[in-house]
């Protein structure tokens, strides 16, 4: 029994109920956290695709720039694309996708030139750290990845690096960089071989590190250690989920 509220999810209609209506994969999701208040009423919200207390593997993805409560739903149609690849991947493992938007993240006109403060990320970073632990203690078997997409990356690699978020991968994506107190994948608190990391050719966020170092390194240099995939974009057609999509080549440079 999950100790959260469920529903059904329908990918092709993440704001609607699902009553009446089929869809592949139908999963429960779960409501984790809900603060509409919260982050100057940008809001705080989790969402769980899949039943964090008994899967397998939990992923818990942290977005970045421009990102508000008002969002959630963009931000749990992401997580089911996460569950269904996990579950395609693995049939005979189950899965528990999050989308975790509890800090404030930088929201405005000029997001990117407001990127280069670090005081968000560290903020978010004590919150993810006992959400994440507060998963971990109601089950404590599972196979945890963090996720971080552009400044919520750096969120990621400070909780790592400063409080030890109880995870077995990283996954850094469009970084501006992971922190200043950061100069190896090693300082997550994993070995190198378990944290990986991609950017898009034309990601404005991720150029920031590039030898600046306003956040610490370019994480996808060899230097840094980390396992590197590419992440430019090419279309896909999913016939099992009805519907054309981006997706990352996901394949290993190094």
């Amino acid at each position: 029994t999950s100790m959260w509220s469920a529903a059904v999810f329908d990918p092709a209609f993440p704001g609607r109920n699902r009553a009446a209506r089929s869809s592949p994969l139908p999963v429960e999701t779960f409501l984790l956290v809900y603060k509409p208040e919260a982050h100057a009423s940008d809001g705080g919200v989790a969402i769980s695709v899949g039943d964090p207390t008994n899967a397998d593997n939990v992923a818990v993805t942290v977005p970045g720039i421009n990102t508000e409560g008002g969002g959630a739903a963009n931000g749990t149609r992401d997580a089911y694309n996460a569950y269904s690849s996990a579950r395609f991947s693995d049939p005979n493992s189950s899965t528990a996708s999050i989308f975790w938007l509890d800090y404030d993240s930088p929201s405005s006109d000029n997001a990117i030139t407001d990127t280069p403060s670090q005081t968000m990320a560290d903020r978010g970073a004590i919150t993810l750290n006992s959400f994440v632990r507060g998963l971990t203690e109601n089950n404590p078997n599972a196979h945890y990845t963090a996720i971080g997409h552009s400044y919520g990356s750096m969120l990621v690699a400070q909780a790592g690096a400063d409080y030890n978020l109880p995870v077995d991968d990283f996954v850094l994506i469009g970084s501006p960089g992971p922190g200043q107190s950061i100069d190896h994948a090693t300082d997550l608190g994993v070995s190198a071989d378990h944290v990986f990391v991609a950017d898009a050719s034309d990601d404005n966020v991720s150029k920031i590190s590039d030898g600046s170092f306003i956040h610490g390194p370019d994480i996808t240099r060899e230097g840094f250690g980390a396992v590197r995939f590419e992440a430019d974009l090419r279309t896909q057609v999913s016939p099992s989920l009805g519907f054309r999509r981006p997706q990352p080549l996901l394949h290993p440079r190094v």
